[in-house]
């Protein structure tokens, strides 16, 4: 999750929707495919074990995206500058 919300700020992208624009990204996806067992700390054997089934997106669904977001708003928790601005959409 945190990693989609780093790559959509370092994008411009600013709202929770946009999301689906990284997953169109061919190059993005490579990218981001490659990178996560070091972002994750998780080995290649981890990741293939969780997700046994294959996996058909690298990013989540804007709605994980916003129920994960929801969560930190709810909490009182508090400076995500643009994705606090992203939630109020």
């Amino acid at each position: 999750m945190l990693t989609a919300l780093v790559l959509m700020n370092v994008a411009g992208l600013d709202r929770v929707s946009d999301v689906a624009r990284l997953e169109e990204d061919e190059g993005l996806w490579v990218v981001a495919e490659r990178m996560e067992p070091q972002i994750a700390g998780l080995s290649r054997r981890r990741l293939a074990e969780r997700f046994r089934r294959g996996r058909a997106r690298i990013f989540p669904l804007s709605g994980s995206l916003h129920g994960w977001l929801e969560r930190f708003h709810r909490s009182g928790v508090q400076g995500f500058g643009v994705f606090d601005e992203a939630l109020r959409r």
